[in-house]
């Protein structure tokens, strides 16, 4: 099994260790409202995205091999095993609408990292130096959260999404 993808399925307030899903690369969750936790997921998981999962307080046991992590509109989330943000391995970052106070780490060192997506006021600290020197970096959309800072000279290279309301981010 590599894909696993769960849809509007109601009742399901758990999803077990999937530790022994060792070709498992992709799981989608969509529309859970009542998913409370999410256990272990393998080594093997590559992309984990979580939508719509209105009660979801907890995920452990985030692989650090993962390449793309989209949890979205997920209200009540409150618990990770691993801070997103140490993850080197990912290429696509998007957290967006969240109950998680995250605080930008100071140092960051996401090497592969080529989309990073932040929506929702509780994100705050300031974007550190080594996003802008990633030669990886293409796309940065940083909308209604409480980041502040400055947007380094280097960011030529990047695609910034229309983000109007950015939060004391000075060109």
């Amino acid at each position: 099994l590599e894909i696993l993808d769960l849809d509007d399925t109601n009742n399901i307030t758990t999803i077990p260790s999937l530790i022994n899903f060792t070709s498992l690369k992709h799981l989608d969750l969509w529309g859970l409202d009542e998913l409370i936790t999410i256990e272990e997921l393998p080594s093997s998981c590559e992309d984990l995205r979580i939508y719509y999962a209105d009660d979801l307080v907890s995920i452990q046991g985030i692989p650090n091999t993962l390449k793309s992590l989209d949890i979205s509109y997920c209200g009540d989330l409150q618990n990770f095993s691993i801070n997103p943000f140490s993850i080197e391995s990912l290429e696509r970052l998007v957290l967006r609408n969240i109950e998680s106070n995250f605080i930008i780490p100071e140092n960051i060192n996401l090497p592969q990292l080529e989309t990073l997506i932040l929506t929702g006021y509780n994100f705050s600290g300031t974007l550190p130096n080594q996003l802008y020197n990633s030669n990886n970096l293409k796309i940065l959309d940083i909308i209604y959260t409480l980041i502040e800072g400055t947007i380094s000279e280097n960011i030529s290279m990047l695609e910034i999404w229309p983000s109007h309301f950015l939060v004391s981010l000075a060109l």
